[in-house]
């Protein structure tokens, strides 16, 4: 599994705090920082929900959702999101419990 390298904003003492290490090449790589952001919109039509994680949603090497989220985090983008559990049934790829 190719690990991806890209530009990160953000530094200690900044609205996106993150601390980091040296890499290579003259690179630094974030240790910790961000993590899941949710920003929340009520308006008169109802609400509106996007989120973002700074990696993906799998904490798995090899699942399609390890680093799914890092290019739209680093153009600092969200995803729209769902609390309606109809919709999420819909939508999802799959269901499970975790016993």
């Amino acid at each position: 599994m190719e690990i991806k390298a890209l530009p990160v904003s953000g530094m200690p003492d900044v609205i996106t705090a993150m601390d980091l290490t040296k890499y290579k090449n003259g690179m630094y790589k974030a240790i910790s920082g961000e993590s899941y952001i949710e920003l929340i919109q009520f308006t008169k039509e109802g609400v509106k929900i996007e989120s973002i994680q700074p990696y993906g949603q799998s904490n798995k090497k090899g699942s399609k959702h390890y680093d799914d989220q890092m290019e739209m985090f680093v153009k600092h983008k969200l995803k729209p999101m769902s609390m309606d559990y109809n919709e999420l049934l819909a939508n999802n790829e799959s269901v499970y419990h975790p016993k």
